[in-house]
């Protein structure tokens, strides 16, 4: 189990440093959603907010800095 808790901690990491590019994701992803509907918005805001689906905008965003 140590090993996981340190590639938790090493991911982390990794996601300060790229944490602008990150937030600029979610914001494109935002735009994407935007509407006049209420209910496009609260959905686009529960998928953003959940936090999951991250780990390939991480690799794209790391890949860009290569």
């Amino acid at each position: 189990m140590s090993s996981e808790v340190g590639s938790r901690e090493a991911l982390a990491q990794i996601r300060v440093l790229v944490q602008g590019e990150l937030r600029a994701v979610d914001e494109a992803i935002r735009g994407g959603f935007a509407s006049a509907v209420p209910l496009i918005r609260q959905v686009a805001e529960h998928i953003i907010g959940g936090g999951g689906k991250r780990m390939r905008p991480l690799m794209v965003v790391l890949a860009g800095r290569a």
